[in-house]
Protein backbone atom coordinates (compact mmCIF):
# COMPACT_ATOMS: atom_id res chain seq x y z
CA UNK A 1 0.00 0.00 0.00
CA UNK A 2 1.11 3.54 -0.68
CA UNK A 3 2.22 5.35 2.46
CA UNK A 4 3.05 8.99 2.89
CA UNK A 5 6.27 10.29 4.33
CA UNK A 6 9.23 8.86 2.45
CA UNK A 7 6.96 8.65 -0.55
CA UNK A 8 6.21 12.38 -0.49
CA UNK A 9 9.71 13.40 0.51
CA UNK A 10 10.96 12.31 -2.91
CA UNK A 11 8.93 15.24 -4.22
CA UNK A 12 10.86 17.52 -1.91
CA UNK A 13 14.19 16.07 -2.98
CA UNK A 14 13.58 16.35 -6.71
CA UNK A 15 12.53 19.96 -6.32
CA UNK A 16 15.39 21.09 -4.05
CA UNK A 17 18.24 22.36 -6.22
CA UNK A 18 20.93 24.66 -4.93
CA UNK A 19 20.46 28.30 -5.89
CA UNK A 20 23.06 29.17 -8.49
CA UNK A 21 25.09 32.32 -8.05
CA UNK A 22 23.79 34.97 -10.40
CA UNK A 23 23.55 38.68 -10.93
CA UNK A 24 19.78 38.38 -10.68
CA UNK A 25 18.28 39.09 -7.25
CA UNK A 26 17.34 36.19 -5.00
CA UNK A 27 13.82 35.84 -3.64
CA UNK A 28 11.86 33.47 -1.42
CA UNK A 29 9.02 31.48 -2.95
CA UNK A 30 6.63 28.73 -1.88
CA UNK A 31 7.27 25.45 -3.69
CA UNK A 32 4.01 23.54 -4.00
CA UNK A 33 4.87 20.42 -6.00
CA UNK A 34 7.09 18.98 -8.77
CA UNK A 35 5.45 16.50 -11.15
CA UNK A 36 6.07 15.07 -14.62
CA UNK A 37 2.41 15.43 -15.64
CA UNK A 38 1.83 19.01 -16.84
CA UNK A 39 -1.97 18.58 -16.61
CA UNK A 40 -1.70 17.94 -12.86
CA UNK A 41 0.50 21.03 -12.51
CA UNK A 42 -2.03 23.14 -14.45
CA UNK A 43 -4.92 21.97 -12.25
CA UNK A 44 -3.00 23.08 -9.17
CA UNK A 45 -2.07 26.40 -10.82
CA UNK A 46 -5.76 27.03 -11.51
CA UNK A 47 -6.49 26.58 -7.78
CA UNK A 48 -3.78 29.15 -7.03
CA UNK A 49 -5.08 31.67 -9.55
CA UNK A 50 -5.44 34.48 -7.00
CA UNK A 51 -2.04 33.97 -5.36
CA UNK A 52 0.87 36.33 -6.07
CA UNK A 53 3.19 35.34 -8.92
CA UNK A 54 1.81 31.77 -9.15
CA UNK A 55 3.52 29.92 -11.99
CA UNK A 56 4.74 26.64 -13.44
CA UNK A 57 8.49 26.31 -14.07
CA UNK A 58 10.08 23.59 -16.18
CA UNK A 59 12.97 21.93 -14.34
CA UNK A 60 14.39 19.09 -16.43
CA UNK A 61 11.61 16.49 -16.72
CA UNK A 62 9.56 18.11 -13.96
CA UNK A 63 6.89 20.82 -13.93
CA UNK A 64 7.28 22.76 -10.69
CA UNK A 65 4.44 24.85 -9.25
CA UNK A 66 5.72 27.86 -7.30
CA UNK A 67 4.15 30.94 -5.75
CA UNK A 68 5.62 34.35 -5.04
CA UNK A 69 8.82 36.33 -5.28
CA UNK A 70 9.05 37.45 -1.67
CA UNK A 71 11.86 39.59 -0.29
CA UNK A 72 11.77 37.97 3.15
CA UNK A 73 11.28 34.41 4.43
CA UNK A 74 8.60 35.71 6.83
CA UNK A 75 6.41 36.91 3.92
CA UNK A 76 6.83 33.55 2.21
CA UNK A 77 5.94 31.66 5.42
CA UNK A 78 2.63 33.58 5.66
CA UNK A 79 1.83 32.63 2.06
CA UNK A 80 2.79 28.99 2.76
CA UNK A 81 0.09 28.73 5.46
CA UNK A 82 -2.48 30.04 2.99
CA UNK A 83 -1.39 27.65 0.22
CA UNK A 84 -1.56 24.63 2.54
CA UNK A 85 -5.16 25.62 3.29
CA UNK A 86 -6.04 26.04 -0.42
CA UNK A 87 -4.37 22.87 -1.74
CA UNK A 88 -4.37 20.58 1.34
CA UNK A 89 -0.91 19.41 0.23
CA UNK A 90 1.17 18.96 3.41
CA UNK A 91 4.64 19.03 1.85
CA UNK A 92 4.77 22.59 0.48
CA UNK A 93 7.77 24.52 1.72
CA UNK A 94 9.64 27.83 1.46
CA UNK A 95 12.84 28.05 -0.57
CA UNK A 96 15.05 30.62 -2.27
CA UNK A 97 14.58 31.21 -6.00
CA UNK A 98 15.68 33.42 -8.88
CA UNK A 99 13.53 35.11 -11.49
CA UNK A 100 14.31 33.24 -14.72
CA UNK A 101 11.74 33.78 -17.50
CA UNK A 102 13.28 30.98 -19.58
CA UNK A 103 12.05 28.32 -17.13
CA UNK A 104 8.46 29.67 -16.80
CA UNK A 105 5.96 27.76 -18.94
CA UNK A 106 2.67 29.05 -17.45
CA UNK A 107 1.54 31.82 -15.11
CA UNK A 108 -1.70 32.49 -13.24
CA UNK A 109 -4.04 35.26 -14.34
CA UNK A 110 -2.69 37.73 -11.80
CA UNK A 111 0.64 38.11 -13.66
CA UNK A 112 3.93 39.27 -12.15
CA UNK A 113 5.03 42.21 -10.03
CA UNK A 114 6.95 44.94 -11.85
CA UNK A 115 9.94 44.81 -9.47
CA UNK A 116 10.44 41.14 -10.34
CA UNK A 117 10.37 41.71 -14.09
CA UNK A 118 13.12 44.33 -13.97
CA UNK A 119 16.66 43.53 -12.78
CA UNK A 120 18.27 45.69 -10.13
CA UNK A 121 20.37 48.66 -11.17
CA UNK A 122 24.03 48.84 -10.15
CA UNK A 123 23.20 51.83 -7.88
CA UNK A 124 20.66 49.74 -6.01
CA UNK A 125 23.18 46.91 -5.64
CA UNK A 126 25.80 49.30 -4.25
CA UNK A 127 23.27 50.57 -1.70
CA UNK A 128 22.54 47.04 -0.60
CA UNK A 129 26.26 46.28 -0.23
CA UNK A 130 26.62 49.28 2.11
CA UNK A 131 23.59 48.12 4.06
CA UNK A 132 25.15 44.64 4.38
CA UNK A 133 28.40 46.14 5.68
CA UNK A 134 26.47 48.13 8.30
CA UNK A 135 24.65 44.98 9.38
CA UNK A 136 27.95 43.16 9.86
CA UNK A 137 28.98 45.74 12.45
CA UNK A 138 25.77 44.97 14.38
CA UNK A 139 26.15 41.17 14.05
CA UNK A 140 26.44 40.62 17.79
CA UNK A 141 23.13 42.26 18.70
CA UNK A 142 20.46 39.94 20.27
CA UNK A 143 18.11 40.46 17.31
CA UNK A 144 20.74 39.42 14.76
CA UNK A 145 21.80 36.41 16.85
CA UNK A 146 18.15 35.31 17.04
CA UNK A 147 17.83 35.54 13.24
CA UNK A 148 21.02 33.51 12.86
CA UNK A 149 19.58 30.88 15.21
CA UNK A 150 16.37 30.69 13.15
CA UNK A 151 18.45 30.46 9.98
CA UNK A 152 20.42 27.52 11.36
CA UNK A 153 17.19 25.74 12.30
CA UNK A 154 15.83 26.03 8.73
CA UNK A 155 19.22 25.02 7.29
CA UNK A 156 19.39 21.83 9.38
CA UNK A 157 15.78 20.97 8.54
CA UNK A 158 16.39 21.37 4.79
CA UNK A 159 19.57 19.27 4.96
CA UNK A 160 17.66 16.57 6.88
CA UNK A 161 14.92 16.53 4.21
CA UNK A 162 17.50 16.08 1.47
CA UNK A 163 19.15 13.21 3.37
CA UNK A 164 15.79 11.52 3.94
CA UNK A 165 14.94 11.91 0.26
CA UNK A 166 18.18 10.03 -0.47
CA UNK A 167 17.28 7.53 2.29
CA UNK A 168 20.42 8.49 4.17
CA UNK A 169 18.50 8.53 7.44
CA UNK A 170 21.54 8.18 9.70
CA UNK A 171 22.81 11.55 8.47
CA UNK A 172 19.28 12.97 8.66
CA UNK A 173 19.18 12.04 12.37
CA UNK A 174 22.34 14.10 12.98
CA UNK A 175 20.88 17.19 11.26
CA UNK A 176 17.54 16.80 13.05
CA UNK A 177 19.25 16.63 16.43
CA UNK A 178 21.02 19.88 15.56
CA UNK A 179 17.69 21.46 14.51
CA UNK A 180 16.12 20.38 17.83
CA UNK A 181 19.06 21.93 19.70
CA UNK A 182 18.39 25.25 17.90
CA UNK A 183 14.64 25.16 18.58
CA UNK A 184 13.60 22.47 21.12
CA UNK A 185 10.03 23.82 21.33
CA UNK A 186 9.17 23.13 17.68
CA UNK A 187 7.41 19.72 17.27
CA UNK A 188 8.21 19.37 13.56
CA UNK A 189 11.83 18.11 13.79
CA UNK A 190 10.69 15.46 16.30
CA UNK A 191 8.22 14.12 13.72
CA UNK A 192 10.94 14.00 11.06
CA UNK A 193 13.28 12.37 13.58
CA UNK A 194 10.64 9.72 14.29
CA UNK A 195 10.31 8.91 10.57
CA UNK A 196 14.10 8.72 10.22
CA UNK A 197 14.34 6.26 13.13
CA UNK A 198 11.40 4.30 11.71
CA UNK A 199 13.23 3.92 8.41
CA UNK A 200 16.29 2.74 10.35
CA UNK A 201 14.03 0.21 12.18
CA UNK A 202 14.82 1.81 15.55
CA UNK A 203 11.20 1.57 16.63
CA UNK A 204 11.56 2.57 20.31
CA UNK A 205 13.38 5.77 19.36
CA UNK A 206 10.81 6.48 16.63
CA UNK A 207 7.92 6.13 19.07
CA UNK A 208 9.63 8.36 21.63
CA UNK A 209 10.25 11.09 19.00
CA UNK A 210 6.62 11.04 17.79
CA UNK A 211 5.33 11.18 21.37
CA UNK A 212 7.65 14.10 22.15
CA UNK A 213 6.12 16.09 19.27
CA UNK A 214 2.67 15.70 20.87
CA UNK A 215 4.00 16.55 24.34
CA UNK A 216 5.22 19.86 22.91
CA UNK A 217 1.93 20.50 21.09
CA UNK A 218 -1.05 18.20 21.94
CA UNK A 219 -2.99 19.65 18.97
CA UNK A 220 -0.26 18.96 16.41
CA UNK A 221 -2.02 17.00 13.67
CA UNK A 222 1.25 15.83 12.06
CA UNK A 223 2.17 14.15 15.35
CA UNK A 224 -1.07 12.12 15.39
CA UNK A 225 -0.68 11.22 11.71
CA UNK A 226 2.93 10.13 12.35
CA UNK A 227 1.89 7.85 15.22
CA UNK A 228 -0.90 6.41 13.07
CA UNK A 229 1.57 5.71 10.27
CA UNK A 230 3.97 4.18 12.83
CA UNK A 231 1.33 1.69 13.99
CA UNK A 232 0.29 0.90 10.41
CA UNK A 233 3.93 0.10 9.69
CA UNK A 234 3.96 -2.27 12.69
CA UNK A 235 0.75 -3.96 11.42
CA UNK A 236 -1.33 -2.62 14.29
CA UNK A 237 -4.32 -1.03 12.49
CA UNK A 238 -6.38 -0.86 15.70
CA UNK A 239 -3.89 1.56 17.32
CA UNK A 240 -3.34 3.31 13.97
CA UNK A 241 -7.08 4.06 13.65
CA UNK A 242 -7.09 5.99 16.96
CA UNK A 243 -4.33 8.39 15.93
CA UNK A 244 -5.28 8.72 12.26
CA UNK A 245 -8.88 9.46 13.18
CA UNK A 246 -7.67 12.26 15.48
CA UNK A 247 -5.39 13.68 12.76
CA UNK A 248 -8.24 13.59 10.24
CA UNK A 249 -10.61 15.27 12.71
CA UNK A 250 -8.07 18.06 13.27
CA UNK A 251 -7.51 18.53 9.52
CA UNK A 252 -10.33 16.98 7.48
CA UNK A 253 -9.06 18.63 4.30
CA UNK A 254 -5.67 16.91 4.47
CA UNK A 255 -5.56 14.31 1.71
CA UNK A 256 -2.89 12.06 3.21
CA UNK A 257 -4.50 11.96 6.64
CA UNK A 258 -7.71 10.85 4.97
CA UNK A 259 -6.04 8.17 2.83
CA UNK A 260 -4.13 6.66 5.76
CA UNK A 261 -7.21 6.78 8.00
CA UNK A 262 -9.17 4.91 5.31
CA UNK A 263 -6.33 2.34 5.02
CA UNK A 264 -6.52 1.69 8.78
CA UNK A 265 -10.30 1.23 8.57
CA UNK A 266 -9.89 -1.09 5.58
CA UNK A 267 -7.31 -3.24 7.38
CA UNK A 268 -9.72 -3.54 10.32
CA UNK A 269 -12.40 -4.81 7.95
CA UNK A 270 -14.51 -1.63 8.30
CA UNK A 271 -15.04 -1.48 4.54
CA UNK A 272 -18.12 0.76 4.45
CA UNK A 273 -16.48 3.38 6.71
CA UNK A 274 -13.30 3.27 4.62
CA UNK A 275 -15.32 3.70 1.42
CA UNK A 276 -17.03 6.82 2.83
CA UNK A 277 -13.66 8.40 3.66
CA UNK A 278 -12.22 7.58 0.21
CA UNK A 279 -15.34 8.91 -1.49
CA UNK A 280 -15.20 12.16 0.49
CA UNK A 281 -11.59 12.98 -0.32
CA UNK A 282 -11.86 11.78 -3.94
CA UNK A 283 -14.76 14.18 -4.57
CA UNK A 284 -12.69 17.13 -3.33
CA UNK A 285 -9.30 16.08 -4.71
CA UNK A 286 -9.81 14.00 -7.87
CA UNK A 287 -6.21 14.50 -9.07
CA UNK A 288 -4.45 12.60 -6.21
CA UNK A 289 -3.34 9.12 -7.44
CA UNK A 290 -2.93 7.55 -3.96
CA UNK A 291 -6.70 7.75 -3.41
CA UNK A 292 -7.51 5.63 -6.48
CA UNK A 293 -4.85 2.97 -5.79
CA UNK A 294 -5.90 2.35 -2.20
CA UNK A 295 -9.62 2.58 -2.97
CA UNK A 296 -9.09 -0.06 -5.68
CA UNK A 297 -7.59 -2.38 -3.04
CA UNK A 298 -10.68 -1.77 -0.89
CA UNK A 299 -13.02 -2.71 -3.76
CA UNK A 300 -10.99 -5.86 -4.43
CA UNK A 301 -11.45 -6.86 -0.78
CA UNK A 302 -15.20 -6.19 -1.13
CA UNK A 303 -15.33 -8.19 -4.37
CA UNK A 304 -16.46 -5.21 -6.48
CA UNK A 305 -14.25 -5.90 -9.51
CA UNK A 306 -15.87 -3.27 -11.78
CA UNK A 307 -15.15 -0.39 -9.38
CA UNK A 308 -11.65 -1.72 -8.63
CA UNK A 309 -10.90 -1.86 -12.37
CA UNK A 310 -12.11 1.71 -12.91
CA UNK A 311 -9.95 3.03 -10.02
CA UNK A 312 -6.84 1.19 -11.23
CA UNK A 313 -7.28 2.52 -14.77
CA UNK A 314 -7.63 6.07 -13.39
CA UNK A 315 -4.52 5.57 -11.24
CA UNK A 316 -2.49 4.44 -14.28
CA UNK A 317 -3.67 7.42 -16.36
CA UNK A 318 -2.57 9.82 -13.59
CA UNK A 319 0.84 8.21 -12.97
CA UNK A 320 2.04 6.86 -16.32
CA UNK A 321 5.62 8.05 -16.89
CA UNK A 322 6.07 9.52 -13.39
CA UNK A 323 9.11 7.82 -11.89
CA UNK A 324 8.13 7.99 -8.21
CA UNK A 325 4.91 6.04 -8.92
CA UNK A 326 6.66 3.50 -11.15
CA UNK A 327 6.45 0.44 -8.88
CA UNK A 328 2.79 1.12 -8.06
CA UNK A 329 1.88 1.63 -11.73
CA UNK A 330 3.44 -1.79 -12.43
CA UNK A 331 1.39 -3.32 -9.60
CA UNK A 332 -1.81 -1.72 -10.92
CA UNK A 333 -1.17 -3.10 -14.41
CA UNK A 334 -0.44 -6.55 -12.98
CA UNK A 335 -3.71 -6.53 -11.00
CA UNK A 336 -5.67 -5.50 -14.12
CA UNK A 337 -3.98 -8.26 -16.11
CA UNK A 338 -4.95 -10.82 -13.43
CA UNK A 339 -8.58 -9.55 -13.44
CA UNK A 340 -8.72 -9.82 -17.23
CA UNK A 341 -7.26 -13.36 -17.21
CA UNK A 342 -9.72 -14.48 -14.50
CA UNK A 343 -12.68 -13.14 -16.51
CA UNK A 344 -11.41 -14.91 -19.63
CA UNK A 345 -11.06 -18.22 -17.75
CA UNK A 346 -14.59 -17.89 -16.35
CA UNK A 347 -16.00 -17.31 -19.84
CA UNK A 348 -14.10 -20.36 -21.16
CA UNK A 349 -15.33 -22.57 -18.31
CA UNK A 350 -18.94 -21.42 -18.68
CA UNK A 351 -18.78 -22.01 -22.44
Amino acid sequence: MIRTFFFTLTLVLTSISAALTSERPKYYCVQVVSVKNVKVAKKLLHKLNEEPDARIERRGKYYTVRVGYFKTREEAQKELIKIKRITSIPDVYVRTCLYNPKTIVAIANNGFKKDVLSSKSSKKRNKERKKTNNLKSQSRSPQVLLKKKEGLFYLYMEKAKICMGKKDCSMAVEYLKKAIKENPKDPKPYVYLGYAYLHLKEFDKALKAFQQALLINPSYSEGYEALGYFYLKLNNPKAAEIFLKKAYELKPDNIYYGVNYAIALMELGKYDSAEKVFSSIKTRFPFIPEIYFNEALLYLKKGDIAKATKDLETFISLTEGINRYKQYTKKAKLILKTISRTKSEKRTNSG
